[in-house]
């Protein structure tokens, strides 16, 4: 892509007045990196491509902190126009820039997906293309994306694109591109990661077409168990992902329960309409990131008397002591939220979202 088209760049332009005016007739290049750093009070600006070197002036104090962080490359900063005394940029704050080669996994259901935004994706090599056009850009003999790490995972991560963004989950050792959504520009915490990139498709036909074999009565067995692996990385990568939107909406404490109905077994958990709010945000928000749209009627929610420990843990350790219990039909009034059960629920207790349909289908595999 090319960097003035991302919307991780901050809206603002910004023009470096050259020290020297005769500096403004050399040959910066519009569209390309420039490099803003600062050295005893100082501000100089280069651009590598065409080995430029220019010391400028700004009033910008967002852009004066950024550029004397002692970070490296704590600011990606292209030139976006230039006239008789200066050269214009616009820039994206950075906390932190890695080298390291990344490979994508491309599955085919999500090649469908991106078709659904660009009806020109029609196989792998459209979808290959599209996704470097959109996130991918270059630097010098390498290529950078745009990183942010998704809050309570360690195996996953979004990159951000022109119009895109795309989330990113590690399932068997594996990047795969598990959901392409809209990009709006919003965003909390970026990286840069420098490399040699690429997509490349992970799928059970992609395997048989480069088998070297004859399809066999012996291969046919073992294609059997390639898609018995394709299921159980799935599954892992379900487990993943609902485990994060677990964790991600925490748990609220409901203060007392009464009694909703007279002949069911359905009762009003009194939580408090704050505290709702944010509870069913935070559930929202990370099946936003999945591609996934958040319905009252099909959460998954259970209660017990003490939230269970991996709420607030990093360990993949799901044993507690509470004996959680699962809600249906649920309804919100106010700061209630109302619920049926198969039993009567603690007085005082904790919701949170249900894990034990996800860790019994997970535990099969």
């Amino acid at each position: 892509m090319e960097l003035l088209e991302t919307k991780c760049l901050h809206p603002g332009v910004i023009e470096l007045t050259f020290e020297d005016k005769l500096d403004a007739n050399e040959n910066w290049q519009i569209g390309k990196l420039v490099e803003l750093f600062e050295e005893n009070g100082n501000y100089y600006v280069k651009q590598e491509s065409e080995n430029l070197f220019s010391e400028v002036k700004f009033k910008n104090p967002a852009l004066s902190l950024a550029v004397s962080n002692t970070i490296a490359d704590a600011v990606i900063s292209v030139a976006c126009y230039k006239n008789k005394t200066a050269v214009a940029i616009r820039y994206v704050n950075l906390l932190n820039s890695y080298s390291e080669n990344i490979i994508f996994k491309l599955e085919n259901l999500v090649i469908e997906s991106i078709r659904k935004y660009d009806n020109r994706v029609t196989d792998f090599l459209s979808a290959k293309k599209w996704l470097k056009e959109q996130f991918l850009f270059d630097k010098n003999k390498e290529v950078g994306v745009f990183v942010e790490f998704v809050e309570n995972s360690n195996t996953s991560f979004q990159i951000f694109g022109k119009d895109y963004k795309a989330l990113i989950d590690k399932v068997n050792n594996e990047w795969l591109v598990t959901s392409v959504r809209v990009f709006d520009g919003g965003y909390d915490n970026l990286y840069v990661y420098y490399g040699h990139h690429k997509f490349t498709l992970d799928s059970i036909e992609n395997q048989l077409q480069t088998n070297k074999y004859q399809l066999s009565l012996e291969q046919h067995l073992q294609d059997s168990a390639s898609y018995f692996k394709v299921w159980q990385k799935y599954s892992d990568m379900h487990w993943q992902q609902h485990e994060r939107v677990a964790k991600a909406a925490g748990f609220v404490e409901y203060s007392s329960i009464s009694n909703d109905s007279d002949d069911q077994i359905r009762f009003r958990f009194h939580i408090g309409s704050e505290k709702l709010k944010h509870f069913f945000e935070q559930y929202k928000n990370q099946l936003d990131l999945l591609g996934e749209s958040f319905s009252l009627y099909e959460a998954e929610l259970q209660v017990s008397k003490e939230a269970p420990s991996w709420l607030s843990s990093n360990e993949n350790q799901f044993i507690s002591d509470a004996k959680p219990l699962l809600l249906s039909k649920i309804e919100i009034k106010g700061g209630d939220l109302i619920a049926s059960l198969r039993q009567r629920p603690p007085q005082k207790g904790m919701m949170f979202v249900s894990l034990n349909g996800v860790l019994k289908q997970h535990d099969v595999v």
